[in-house]
């Protein structure tokens, strides 16, 4: 049976899902072969979750494969997969004067990406809109004070965040950050994958 790959797989779970149909196998066989759920095949496989060395290591097996043979191709496919962005000359901004805020993405087309970096000042006094990804998206938010305090509320729960501490959590939680200190705050926020 010829390859279901006709140019290299972006990510190894794509590499796995070619090879599983190739060998004619269902996600629940190759995840009973492998030892692991059924559930972390399909998130692998769609490129939701990269899945541990250990995780590749056990698919590889399942599969009749090394893990080295796994691996292999994976390297061209990823070629065009690091994005360097120099200082640019001008800086996209989005500014919400109303609410207090401004964001600005630290890279290019982050719609195609699996993580969304931004750059968020919050005035004294600012808040974000309250935000909530789409139920089963399996969002998650990292968040990290370069400057300033500020309150995140996730649900029914707040969070003081000082200069240097950082939260993490469900994205698909109603979740809002407010500057509570008199000077601006300067927020690092990663989003993966991005909220659309």
């Amino acid at each position: 049976m010829p390859s279901l790959l006709s140019q290299p797989p972006s990510h190894v779970g794509e590499k796995i899902r070619a090879l599983r149909f190739e060998q004619r196998l269902t996600q629940t066989a190759l995840a009973s072969r492998a030892d692991i759920n059924t559930a972390t095949v399909s998130l692998i496989e769609s490129g939701k979750r990269p899945g541990t060395v250990e995780v590749h290591r056990r698919l590889a097996r399942a599969l009749g494969l090394t893990l080295s043979a796994l691996y292999a191709g994976l390297d061209e496919a990823r070629k065009d997969a690091v994005a360097f962005q120099p200082e640019p000359t001008t800086r996209e901004v989005y500014a919400h004067p109303g609410l207090g805020f401004t964001l600005q993405p630290l890279t290019t087309n982050m719609l195609e990406k699996r993580m969304m970096p931004v750059r968020l000042r919050l005035e004294a006094g600012g808040s974000t809109v309250v935000e909530q990804a789409r139920a089963g998206s399996q969002t998650e938010k990292f968040v990290y004070v370069q400057a300033g305090t500020i309150e995140v509320r996730v649900a029914e729960e707040c969070f003081p965040l000082r200069q240097h501490q950082t939260l993490y959590f469900d994205a698909t939680l109603p979740h809002q950050l407010r500057n509570v200190g008199r000077e601006p705050a300067e927020v690092f926020l990663v989003v993966t994958p991005p909220m659309l």
